[in-house]
């Protein structure tokens, strides 16, 4: 008598146990079954249509925000509010300030045109009848040689004169990182410079434009002047507080400074002398 090595069944003499046989029908093909449970499935072509990346727009709302808040912070802490500026604002925020100094200044130019021709037609007496016959509006204008001419001007020497001076500004600084410092060239860094001195400029056209319409000598002559150069002062003090804390080397700095300054005094004169000479002397810079 003998017993399956397999399940361990009695077999009589001669005969064969069937249990793997049966064990082999009655199994699933596992094998194929995982093989098919592997096989990858067919993925989507993420291909056939090109994604199209969202365009980077420039946050002009931001920036409008960043002008506004260096105006609030400026009239409390002026020296923390631009350098706090120069070292958070963006290039659009920059090129808004500097573009409303520009806008400001055009403001400025043309009232003061307004208000030297309704001076002069008074003086004429424009508003009386006895006096208006053989008289022109030009006629009176060129009285103190005013001309339509002039007020184009007004329009365009402004903006002339921001984009000179900015212009200026960069090439200074450009040569400056060059030849002294030896630093690569940051146009976002000095945009953001000239736009965080930018209110007390814009403070001095709004007095400039006030004064077209305040006709007290004490005003004009003394009250107006001294609160300009004091503005200039201060545009002049914070500037230099943001130099001064990017180059900490006494020397440099003195260099730069020097630089900085004949340069922008010898670009502010070949502008006057190439342009405001053909202007009305009236439409000057406020500073």
């Amino acid at each position: 008598m003998t017993f399956c090595t397999y399940c361990g069944k009695q077999l009589q003499d001669g005969e064969v146990c069937t249990c793997q046989q049966n064990a082999a029908a009655g199994q699933p093909d596992t094998q194929n079954a995982s093989v098919q449970e592997e096989a990858p499935q067919p993925q989507a072509d993420t291909y056939a249509q090109p994604q199209t990346e969202p365009k980077n727009k420039a946050d002009v709302g931001g920036g409008f925000k960043a002008v506004l808040e260096l105006f609030k912070k400026t009239f409390k802490t002026p020296f923390e509010a631009a350098e706090d500026f120069y070292r958070k604002s963006d290039l659009v925020a920059s090129i808004i300030a500097i573009a409303m100094v520009a806008g400001l200044y055009m403001i400025a130019t043309m009232l003061n045109f307004v208000a030297v021709s309704s001076h002069y037609l008074r003086v004429a007496g424009w508003n009386s009848s006895y006096k208006l016959l053989g008289y022109s509006k030009w006629d009176i204008l060129k009285m103190v040689d005013i001309s339509g001419v002039d007020l184009v001007q007004s329009v365009f020497f402004p903006i002339i004169w921001v984009a000179v001076m900015t212009g200026a500004i960069i090439g200074l600084s450009i040569l400056v990182n060059k030849v002294i410092l030896k630093k690569s060239i940051n146009i976002k860094g000095t945009l953001a410079l000239c736009a965080s001195v930018s209110v007390p400029l814009m403070a001095a056209l709004a007095i400039k434009i006030i004064s077209n319409f305040i006709f007290v000598d004490a005003f004009s002559n003394m009250v107006f002047p001294i609160i300009t150069v004091c503005l200039g002062f201060l545009t002049l003090l914070q500037g230099l507080n943001i130099i001064s804390k990017e180059i900490q080397n006494r020397n440099k700095l003195l260099i730069v400074l020097a630089i900085g300054v004949a340069g922008l005094i010898i670009a502010n004169y070949l502008l006057n002398v190439l342009v405001m000479n053909h202007c009305q002397t009236t439409f000057s810079f406020p500073m």
